[in-house]
């Protein structure tokens, strides 16, 4: 259900901006799967042609293989298009900072300062009142600043991608395991966690719990699949970095913590 309302967003931010227009049927039946749950556009292909947000013209891209050079790679293209070009100016360094923070602060669960440049930062620390006003009005998010960095919160969880779930066996295990891994970088702030002991604590959550949970979870290996499950979402909400070593939970998952400092 997420899935399809994320796509009806998107289409009706095009309709818009103009550059659908419905022909027949309605988006909404598919949401709700109702009725023939199917809608009819049309594209507005001058729009379309001037909408793409990026650096360099794909066709100049192509142009590359024309010239006897080997075309890029496919992943190496869709980088190439929003790499932005060396700033000459001072001004323009700083409008391109300014974009690289708000895209950051709009596309990351959470901006840790530490992983800001020095200009990075400096801008961020004059310009954030500015910035997180904007970014709020703009998009209905709350800013949240800690010492550890910013998350812009959706609390109408419209803009959200990834979550953690709300109830059921995986929403219990996450909350279960987010307390325990905040529980562990508070008393060890930065240390690596085995994968092992990971899947050992999911083993004794399911042992206790597993009666009260779905027949899957007591089935050989189970706790595999809902470790890796589990802390592949943690990632995504940035609250662990996953190295070869294990995880290493970050700022923002203290706030599972009994008292959290993010």
């Amino acid at each position: 259900h997420d899935q399809r309302r994320d796509l009806v967003h998107a289409v009706r931010l095009l309709l818009h901006f103009g550059l659908l227009r419905r022909i027949d049927g309605d988006e909404q039946q598919f949401v709700n799967r109702t009725g023939a749950s199917d809608a009819l556009y049309e594209i507005n292909r001058p729009i379309l042609a001037v909408m793409l947000n990026v650096s360099y013209s794909p066709s100049a891209l192509e142009a590359r293989g024309a010239r006897g050079r080997p075309p890029l790679p496919l992943l190496e293209r869709a980088a190439a298009i929003i790499d932005d070009p060396p700033a000459s100016t001072e001004e323009a360094r700083n409008g391109q900072t300014r974009s690289n923070l708000v895209r950051r602060l709009l596309d990351d669960p959470v901006l840790y300062f530490g992983e800001l440049s020095d200009a990075e930062r400096a801008y961020l620390d004059g310009q954030r009142s500015y910035l997180l006003r904007q970014i709020g009005e703009a998009s209905g998010l709350i800013p949240e600043v800690r010492r550890e960095g910013i998350a812009m919160a959706d609390n109408a969880g419209d803009l959200t991608d990834v979550k953690l779930p709300a109830e059921g066996t995986d929403g219990h295990l996450s909350l279960l395991l987010a307390a325990w891994l905040a529980e562990h970088s508070k008393h060890c702030p930065g240390a690596v966690i085995p994968l092992s002991a990971v899947e050992e604590h999911v083993m004794e959550v399911i042992r206790v719990h597993g009666s009260r949970w779905r027949k899957a979870v007591n089935e050989p290996g189970a706790e595999a699949r809902l470790t890796e499950e589990t802390l592949l979402r943690f990632r995504g909400l940035r609250l662990i970095r996953l190295t070869a070593d294990g995880v290493v939970p970050l700022a923002a998952m203290g706030r599972y913590a009994e008292h959290a400092s993010f």
